[in-house]
C-alpha cells in the first residue's frame, strides 16, 4: 500500500495504484465536473446581462430574461393573466365531462390553485371555487359549492351548483355517501336539552 495526496480535497489516502489521483469517487467526480465547466465556458463567449425579476447581474452563452429557474417561472406568472393560468392546470374535456384538476390537491382531494393579494402574499382557494366564480361572476360568500358528479377534483361549472351545508348533508345522505352507523341523534338531542337545564355536567 502507497500514500498519496487526493489532487481534489488534499486529503492523504492509501492505494496500490500508483497512478491514483483521487481518495474517492466523489472527488473523481467533482474534478471530472469543474474540468468540464472549465472547458465549456472556454468554448462559449459568455454576455453579461441582468435578470428581469430580480435584477441580479450573471452570464450566459445566450440571451435569457432570467437568471434561474425560480425566476423563470415568477416571470411566467407575470406575463401571464390569472384566468390563463388557471385554466391551463385543467384538463377540459367535453361539455358534459368532469374536468379535472392537474395541479396540487388537499388532503380532501380538491383542488388548490394560488393567488397573490395586493401586499404579494400568497392565498390558496379552492379550484372548483374559484373555476365556478370565473365563470358565473357569482359570489359564494357563506355558501358552499356541491358537486353533481361527486368528483372532488372536478371544475367544470356545469357539475357545480351553489347551496347550503344542509343542501350539502342531504345531498351526501341521498347519494349514500354519508354513514350514520351507530348514531342516536334522539340520544344526543336529550343530552343536549339536559345539559342545558343542568341536569348533565
Amino acid at each position: 500500500m502507497r500514500i498519496r495526496t487526493c489532487i481534489c480535497c488534499d486529503r492523504d489516502f492509501e492505494t496500490r495504484s500508483n497512478r491514483a489521483l483521487y481518495c474517492s469517487h466523489d472527488c473523481d467526480l467533482a474534478m471530472r465536473r469543474e474540468k468540464w465547466q472549465t472547458e465549456y465556458r472556454n468554448r462559449q463567449t459568455m454576455i453579461a446581462q441582468v435578470c428581469a425579476v430580480c435584477g441580479k447581474d450573471f452570464e450566459r452563452p445566450r440571451r435569457q430574461d432570467t437568471c434561474s429557474y425560480a425566476c423563470s417561472r415568477v416571470l411566467i406568472r407575470q406575463r401571464q393573466t390569472v384566468p390563463d393560468r388557471f385554466w391551463s392546470k385543467v384538463e377540459i374535456t367535453g361539455a358534459d365531462d368532469c374536468w379535472e384538476w392537474q395541479s396540487a390537491l388537499n388532503n380532501q382531494g380538491y383542488g388548490r390553485f394560488s393567488l397573490a393579494d395586493t401586499d404579494e402574499r400568497r392565498i390558496r382557494v379552492l379550484a372548483h371555487r374559484f373555476a365556478y366564480e370565473l365563470t358565473t361572476a357569482e359570489d359564494l360568500r357563506g355558501r358552499m359549492l356541491l358537486h353533481s358528479c361527486d368528483n372532488p377534483p372536478c371544475c367544470n361549472p356545469a357539475h357545480l351548483r351553489p347551496g347550503t351545508q344542509s343542501d350539502n348533508m342531504r345531498d351526501a345522505l341521498a347519494k349514500g355517501r354519508l354513514d350514520l352507523s351507530g348514531l342516536v341523534i334522539g340520544q344526543r338531542m336529550s343530552t343536549r336539552a339536559a345539559r342545558q337545564r343542568g341536569q348533565v355536567a
